[in-house]
């Protein structure tokens, strides 16, 4: 019973991609360069992928607050600069 369940999961899973022509070569290429499986090249690239844009739309937010606050950031420039 435990098997069957096991096999049921790993089945919901999966997920089929076609993939451009020249991609595969590419990420087989990549993969043999880092000493990964495909698979785990497409992996790593998609987590890296998505930890990225997170860190981007945070990165904006910051800045955004920060430009929210333009003469804060002016007086703390000219003091800087000693005028």
């Amino acid at each position: 019973m435990f098997n069957t369940e096991v096999v049921r999961i790993r089945e919901e899973e999966k997920f089929v991609v076609r993939l451009p022509p020249g991609m595969r070569a590419r990420i087989a290429d990549e993969a043999k360069v880092s000493k990964r499986s495909m698979n785990s090249e497409i992996i790593n690239r998609m987590e890296s992928s998505l930890d990225l844009e997170r860190e981007v739309t945070r990165l904006k937010a910051v800045i955004d607050a920060l430009l929210g606050q333009p003469s804060e950031i002016k007086s703390a420039h000219t003091n800087e600069a000693g005028h």
